[in-house]
């Protein structure tokens, strides 16, 4: 642990890698470098790159002096991107007065090496070291793996996105900017869509009110008073809104080069071969043996302390009988668990039988009103018996029918209803029954 933190803080390390990336790239003009502050970094740049730019990520320099508000977080991220000394040396005031001890400490590390107006070389609209961190991100789960694994994973890696990149750029056209710079350019026409432009010197000097400031574009020297121009690449709406002035609806002449997809079709012309399979790889013989790096650092912070002396009348904790203490109360909370869902079952079992019964009973009640139904029907047709026949007891009827005359004696009780009816004489007279 010792050696290795030795071995990061005299930069041996890192002095190492940025030597082997020289060895790759080369000496490259205007070269700018964005790192965090440490100090094995520090000196390893000015050791390889000394002609280099070499700035801070602005995020990892916000992280530092611990800004933590939104409102504060807003006014350090409008410091860093202003374009002009004027714009920062306002933003910065407001800083300033806000949180006095965080521009403090921003005025150590240096306004040059963190804001874009105040940078003396070009950052190349990089102010965070996030592509990097999006690298680390996307490496966490290999992190740990051997050197060989971990290298074999990244050529992988770059293989495919060299591949799927070159698909995606052969047909370029040689003046179509990418999707990215296009969808710059798209919103600048937007917001440049009602500026007043005032023609100066014709096909070179223009004057352009966006309603808040007048600029000056020069399309010669291709700068404006903005300076999004020159620090950005791509056209400003200034320069788009003189652009419109004279006709010219083409915009991509008017940014840098690496901005079209040809360059980026030209930046992964290079080829990452396949390394076969690990079987068919060449071994030789006596190789140091690399062990894996130690990984697990201690976090940061106060270490627990677990030896503590007690104090007087304190019990130690009986980590074994609390445990068994509470193996037995989730025994009895299982019992009683398992008897209540018992008597639960026993409940539903009683409710269905009483369901049962109820359906008999709502049988027999249908049961019985059919044969109430049928006792009524019944009367019915007995009752239009009796008006069919019409009769009159207390006279005459109107429609003289064959009667008979009638005594007790021809009803016997005693018989059947056929016998009874049989019994009846046949020979029928038109009697008055109310004649004695």
């Amino acid at each position: 642990m010792e050696t290795t933190k030795l071995y990061l803080l005299t930069g041996e390390s890192w002095t190492w890698f940025l030597l082997k990336f020289k060895e790759c790239i080369g000496e490259v003009p205007n070269l700018a470098i964005i790192t965090d502050r440490h100090p094995a970094i520090i000196l390893a740049c000015n050791t390889i790159f000394p002609n280099a730019f070499h700035g801070y990520c602005c995020r990892h320099l916000m992280m530092n002096c611990k800004m933590k508000s939104d409102k504060l977080q807003a006014i350090y991220w409008k410091t860093c991107k202003a374009y002009t000394p004027e714009e920062f040396q306002r933003r910065v005031s407001d800083l300033r007065g806000f949180r006095p001890e965080a521009y403090k400490k921003l005025e150590e590390a240096g306004f040059e090496t963190w804001s874009r107006a105040m940078c003396p070389a070009d950052r190349y609209n990089y102010m965070t070291s996030n592509s990097a961190e999006s690298i680390n991100n996307l490496t966490r789960h290999v992190r740990k793996a051997p050197i060989t694994q971990l290298m074999e994973w990244y050529r992988a890696l770059l293989q495919k996105w060299y591949c799927a990149r070159r698909d995606k750029y052969k047909d370029s056209d040689a003046n179509t900017l990418s999707d990215w710079a296009t969808h710059k350019v798209m919103d600048q026409m937007q917001k440049s869509a009602h500026w007043n432009v005032l023609e100066i010197e014709y096909g070179r000097l223009y004057q352009v009110d966006d309603r808040r400031r007048v600029h000056q574009v020069d399309l010669t020297s291709r700068t404006c008073t903005c300076h999004k121009w020159q620090l950005s690449g791509i056209p400003c709406g200034h320069v788009i809104a003189v652009s419109r002035k004279i006709g010219c609806t083409v915009y991509s002449h008017l940014a840098l080069g690496w901005f079209r997809k040809t360059t980026l079709y030209s930046t992964y012309q290079d080829l990452v071969y396949p390394m076969g399979e690990p079987s068919s790889w060449v071994r030789p013989d006596g190789l140091q043996v690399v062990k894996p790096p130690n990984m697990n650092f201690r976090t940061a912070g106060r270490p627990k302390n677990t030896d503590s002396i007690k104090s007087q009348g304190e019990e130690p904790i009986q980590y074994e009988a609390a445990y068994t203490n509470n193996y037995v109360r989730s025994q009895e909370y299982e019992a009683t668990y398992t008897n209540n869902y018992v008597s639960t079952q026993e409940y539903e079992a009683a409710y269905n039988n009483k369901d049962g019964g109820s359906q008999g009973y709502q049988s027999t009640y249908n049961n019985m009103n059919g044969s109430s139904q049928g006792y009524e029907a019944a009367y019915t047709n007995f009752n239009s018996m009796f008006e069919q026949a019409n009769i009159n007891f207390g006279g005459q009827s109107q429609h003289p029918l064959p009667t008979m005359p009638l005594t007790f004696s021809q009803f016997n009780l005693g018989q059947s209803s056929q016998q009874t009816y049989s019994t009846w004489d046949s020979s029928w007279d038109p009697v008055n029954l109310a004649d004695p």
